[in-house]
């Protein structure tokens, strides 16, 4: 996990990483290191998860701060 100076630092940086690295086929070859032998992901579940992913690197940050920080 890469390491931030400041939250601003993390807020703007986080986001886009997020978006980038969370792809339909990053989710596949996770499943495929975990699948039981002679099987592979549902393509249904793989297009779902890329989908969900779209846009939600802001929802990340926010979740994050909430579950680490109190106000």
């Amino acid at each position: 996990m890469a390491k931030y100076a400041s939250w601003s630092d993390y807020e703007s940086t986080v986001p886009s990483r997020y978006e980038e690295g969370a792809t339909r086929e990053a989710f596949e070859r996770g499943l495929q290191g975990i699948a039981p032998s002679g099987m592979r992901p549902r393509p249904g579940r793989l297009d779902h998860y890329h989908l969900g992913t779209r846009g939600k690197g802001v929802v990340v940050v926010e979740r994050w701060r909430d579950a680490m920080f109190v106000r």
